[in-house]
């Protein structure tokens, strides 16, 4: 009886024994590196992984995933080969032969992989020359770049304006493995490149279009001519000896178009006189470009606007601004009187930078006085022709002309309603209207239309509260009439 006792005692021993569980586990990593999960190694063409693991038994069955897609079937180390990306994942699943554990499959951690993503800086050439007739060498600046990839197409021939595209282009495409410093073909006119850099965390490509073509011809200053009371154009040569002529471009309002007005022979005195252009009636807008010897037009420059002096009645004068294209430079304005009308200038007063508006204390006393503005230049200039003072146009005898009319004076011209609010309507009887444009006191300009109706109707919502100025001009007429905005 003892015995049995015994020996079931044994049996439930070996029961309890045979009943025993474990639990597998697996987690990876990858070999061989100090900074496991970061690549940007041009010499690294895969990467191996290895697991670590508890009651695996003799035989485990492994799977592997790549961004949660199987990619192998192992019992061993996995080699992965191939470009990784940035916030790759990669796990392990493994399935234990150990007795205790069942055949139970369990997955690893997940194993997440930063890159140093490549990025194209910026190219640049070593040469921006007029007339290129030797080997340019061309420049990339990378980081974290294994390998470089130049794309670039070469177009040759040369541009028929200043804003056109490129004659007869002949195209070369250059595919190459390339690091920094890369010679491209002689007589390249414009070039379009892109330069792509791959590293093991990605690809990064820049594009970059360079036009070799004449450097940018500014000019200096446009004033208006005392004698001829037209504007005076005035640059200096940028590069006198791959110039073959200048081109002089003209605008008469802010949305008007740039019109060709004259050529001149880069041995020319670098100056013109625009003797068609209306000075006393508008203010415009000049621009210049080059030909080179090689045929190419540079682009076109900055503009630069004319000074215009406006009267607005009793001796008080205001004024279109001189503009220089994307230059803040204020100017300090000086208003002179010629009492006699006999070319004898007289300060009068100077005004502040900013300030557009003027008075002549002493106006009823000069009845056939003529007044101006000038302004100093803002920066030298070495012009085989030039000056150092800006000149606004010339008024002439603003006194008995009365410079300016109130609406239900000015013969032929009216207004409604009168004073206005939101919208108003000008109608005038005169022919030969060119242009109509209205300033605000500041000398601002704030609405023009080129060859108008005899009936305009304006839509002035946005305009503030004051005085304006309408001024009609037209080949043989200008007047200006003061409006009012409630």
């Amino acid at each position: 009886m003892k015995t049995f006792y015994l020996s079931a005692i044994l049996s439930l021993v070996v029961l309890a024994a045979s009943a025993q569980t474990c639990t597998p586990t697996v987690s990876i990593a990858i070999a061989d590196s100090s900074d496991l999960n970061v690549y940007c190694d041009p010499l690294v063409s895969s990467m191996i992984y290895i697991y670590q693991t508890t009651n695996e038994g003799t035989s485990p069955y492994y799977r592997w995933y790549y961004n949660d897609s199987l990619c192998a079937d192992s019992v061993g180390v996995f080699r992965y080969v191939g470009f990784v990306g940035e916030n790759d994942t990669i796990y392990a699943e493994m399935t234990s032969s150990d007795p205790c554990a069942n055949g139970t499959t369990v997955r690893s951690n997940i194993f997440i992989l930063h890159g140093h993503s490549p990025r194209v800086l910026s190219g640049e050439t070593s040469q921006r020359p007029a007339c290129q007739s030797t080997q340019i060498t061309y420049y990339i600046t990378s980081v974290n770049a294994d390998t470089m990839q130049l794309v670039a197409d070469h177009y040759y021939g040369k541009r028929l304006s200043p804003a056109g595209t490129w004659s007869n282009p002949r195209v070369d495409t250059i595919v190459a493995n390339s690091m920094p410093g890369d010679i491209l073909h002689p007589y390249v006119r414009a070039w379009n490149y892109s330069y792509t850099c791959f590293s093991l965390f990605g690809i990064d490509t820049a594009l970059y279009v360079l036009e070799i073509s004449p450097p940018v011809q500014h000019l200096c200053m446009v004033s208006i001519d005392s004698d001829s009371h037209s504007p005076q154009v005035i640059w200096e040569k940028a590069n006198k000896n791959a110039t073959d002529s200048f081109f002089i471009y003209r605008a008469q309002t802010p949305d008007s178009a740039y019109s060709l007005v004259a050529a001149m022979d880069k041995d020319s005195l670098s100056a013109w006189t625009d003797m068609n252009a209306l000075s006393d009636s508008f203010s415009y807008r000049y621009k210049i470009s080059l030909l080179d010897t090689c045929g190419n037009y540079s682009v076109l420059s900055p503009f630069i606007q004319t000074l215009y002096l406006i009267p607005t009645g009793n001796g008080n004068f205001s004024w279109i601004p001189y503009t220089i294209e994307d230059d803040t430079t204020g100017l300090i304005y000086q208003l002179y009187r010629d009492s006699a009308a006999l070319g004898q200038w007289q300060l009068i007063q100077t005004i502040p930078t900013g300030q557009t508006t003027a008075s002549d204390p002493q106006f009823v006393d000069y009845h056939t006085a003529s007044y101006r503005l000038e302004a100093q230049l803002p920066y030298s200039c070495h012009a085989t022709r030039s000056g150092s003072y800006i000149e606004s146009n010339i008024l002439e005898h603003p006194y008995l002309s009365s410079g300016i009319s109130d609406v239900h004076d000015a013969d032929g011209l009216s207004v409604s309603p009168d004073p206005f609010s939101d919208r108003l309507t000008v109608h005038f009887s005169e022919g030969g209207i060119t242009l109509m444009c209205i300033y605000d006191m500041a000398g601002r300009l704030v609405y023009s239309f080129e060859n108008p109706q005899s009936k305009i109707s304006i839509n002035s919502t946005d305009w503030k509260s004051g005085i304006y100025l309408l001024r009609l001009s037209g080949s043989h007429t200008a007047r200006t009439t003061k409006i009012v905005k409630e």
